[in-house]
């Protein structure tokens, strides 16, 4: 989710910050300890059929996050969008104001 403004996020995807984000935190926190507690002479399959169990959440959320892109980068482009003539329109505003400034000082 890194490009995306936290604005973006919440408006189009709000249950990222809410549901998936903290659990996607916590599948790789038992992904982690899963692989610390790997041992190669373990025959028992338990702990390769939770850590399958896992990853198929964490590849769920990941398409969650997939279906999500592209409405995702179209907002994030609006936002710019609207940023960058609410600046214009700022720096236009200014200018005028210091040529109205500057014309009445020179008038009086």
């Amino acid at each position: 989710m890194g490009p995306f403004s936290l604005e973006t996020i919440n408006h189009v995807f709000p249950e990222y910050f809410e549901t998936l984000r903290p659990e996607i935190e916590e599948i790789s926190e038992e992904i982690g300890k899963k692989r610390g507690e790997k041992d190669v002479a373990d025959d028992n399959p338990d702990n390769l059929i939770d850590y399958i169990n896992l990853m198929r959440r964490l590849h769920e959320y990941y398409k969650e996050v997939i279906k999500k892109t592209n409405i995702l980068i179209e907002y994030e482009g609006k936002l710019k969008k609207e940023k960058g003539s609410e600046r214009i329109t700022k720096i236009f505003v200014a200018l005028i104001i210091a040529i109205v400034s500057g014309l009445i000082g020179y008038l009086l």
